[in-house]
Parts: structure tokens; C-alpha cells; sequence
């Protein structure tokens, strides 16, 4: 088999998910912790009240976006309401591009169903410990929204809340375990399940074995298998399910030339050793 012949292949392969929703039919193991963290989002109720106070940035959206995409999506299916909290401009901005990046969300917003009906950007508070403590006790605290700041009072989702024993479960970007589990989990029993890399796995491992949490989604493997089973059946955007895709097909790819060259290699010997016999 010629390079040019392998670049071309390697070049479809890499480009493949991107046009074509092989993902689907591709193997994709489903690990223990991110099944728990989908059937633990997947059991909260109409009505019930779901927080997000941190959200993946721009740098690690294009990993972690579809994971947010999956979780909005499956609250708003399945009537449930959803609480963003932050503490400046920035998180704003990561709440509006994934409202943007939901299909369904941005359904309902145009409805007049979706912001302050369905969800909610709380007023910024400072994200110390002391003050998520402050927060908790009082989610009303900051009077007015930190989207278009109106009052509370203007949003029907508001009349349900009031202190965090009204959220039922929680799900952020962040690897401060620690921090999450002593304000909310510890003092509400509600239920925890981070979103991160791989590199803090081990830790939410000792976390998970503590019951401290409902689940964990950690690294892009994880995160892909997560947008595979959220999938609404409609497009969404899935990157990691594109990166896992793109390397499970690069990984069969280079199996099938390795399996290729040994092939060619063993016919090429015996076809020196016919040579040879002949020549003698």
C-alpha cells in the first residue's frame, strides 16, 4: 500500500464523523459512572429544580459543550427547570452560547416559554465559599436577575425558589469537589454530579465511594459516552462523540495496516523463499 494511499484514507477517517452520524453505529462502552450520572439527571421530575453554577468556557467547550448541551436539553424534555448561577460577565457568556447551541431551548425562548419560565440566570455573587453559603440560604438574595435585570419577581420560575433545598440536583464544570459537596450536598443532600478531564477521575473516585456523589463525567471518553445516551434523535452538537468516533476509526484504521504490512511482508518472504528454491 502506497503513503499517498494511507494519507488519503487517514484524512477521510479523521473528517468521516464530522458528515456522517457514524458515531451511532460505532462501539462506544457506556462506563459505570457515566450511567449513573445520566439516570440520575434522567429521574428528576416535572417541576423539580436542576443548578448549574459553573459552565465549561470557550477553551474546553469544544470538549465538554455537548455533555451541557445533553443535560439542557433532557431537563426542558422532561419539565424540568434549571438554575445558572456566576459571578461576572464571563458566565454569562457561556450560559448564552449554550442556550444558543440547544435546539430546544431556543424553541422555547422564541415561544416566550424559555427564560424565566423555564430557566434562570441568578443575580452574580461572588463565588467564596462563605458567600455560596450566603447564596444558598437565600436565593433571592440578589433581587434581580444578572441577564436583562429585572426583578424576580417578573419570572414565574422564581415563585418556587427560595433557598437551595429547592434545587434537586447539581452539575457544573469544576474539579472543587470539595468545595460543592460542604455548601450544597453536605447541608441540602442534594445530588452532585461534576463534569471534568480525566485528570481529576481517581479523586471523584474516592468522592463516589463516599456516596458523596450521584455520578461523574470525567475526560472526553466519558464525555462522549454521555452525549451518546442523551442523544434527543435530532442534530445536536456532540464534539467529543466526533473525537471519540474519529479515534476509534484511526485506531481500526492502523490495526487493518498493521494487518495489511504483515500480510504483504509474509507473502513477500515466501515468495523470496520460492525464489530461491528455484534459483538452487
Amino acid at each position: 500500500m502506497r503513503l499517498h494511499t494511507i494519507l488519503l484514507v487517514t484524512i477521510t477517517i479523521v473528517l468521516l464523523p464530522k458528515f456522517l452520524p457514524i458515531a451511532r453505529i460505532l462501539p462506544l462502552p457506556i462506563g459505570e459512572n457515566v450511567r449513573k450520572s445520566y439516570d440520575v439527571l434522567k429521574s428528576l421530575k416535572a417541576g423539580d429544580t436542576l443548578w448549574i453554577p459553573v459552565l465549561p468556557t470557550q477553551e474546553y467547550w469544544s470538549m465538554y459543550g455537548g455533555v451541557f448541551i445533553g443535560i439542557f436539553t433532557m431537563m426542558l424534555e422532561n419539565g424540568v427547570n434549571v438554575v445558572f448561577t456566576g459571578s461576572g460577565p464571563q458566565q454569562v457568556m457561556d450560559f448564552n452560547r449554550l442556550v444558543a447551541a440547544t435546539p430546544l431551548a431556543v424553541q422555547l425562548d422564541s415561544q416566550g416559554k424559555g427564560y424565566g419560565t423555564r430557566w434562570i440566570f441568578l443575580a452574580f455573587h461572588p463565588s467564596g465559599e462563605s458567600e455560596l453559603y450566603s447564596l444558598l440560604s437565600n436565593l433571592k438574595i440578589g433581587l434581580n436577575d444578572a441577564v436583562y435585570n429585572r426583578p424576580y419577581s417578573d419570572y414565574p420560575i422564581m415563585t418556587t425558589l427560595n433557598d437551595a433545598s429547592d434545587l434537586k440536583a447539581m452539575t457544573g464544570y469544576t474539579s472543587d469537589f470539595r468545595l460543592w459537596i460542604r455548601v450544597y450536598v453536605d447541608n441540602y443532600k442534594g445530588v452532585f454530579v461534576p463534569v471534568y478531564t480525566e485528570d481529576f477521575a481517581v479523586e471523584s473516585m474516592v468522592w463516589l465511594g463516599l456516596g458523596k456523589l450521584g455520578g461523574t463525567v470525567m475526560g472526553i471518553n466519558d464525555a462522549a459516552a454521555f452525549e451518546k445516551l442523551a442523544d434527543p434523535g435530532y442534530p445536536v452538537y456532540k464534539p467529543a462523540l466526533e473525537v471519540a468516533s474519529t479515534n476509534n476509526l484511526i485506531g481500526m484504521w492502523f490495526l487493518a495496516c498493521i494487518v495489511i504490512a504483515n500480510i504483504r511482508f509474509l507473502d513477500e518472504r515466501r515468495a523470496a523463499r520460492a525464489e530461491a528454491r528455484v534459483k538452487t
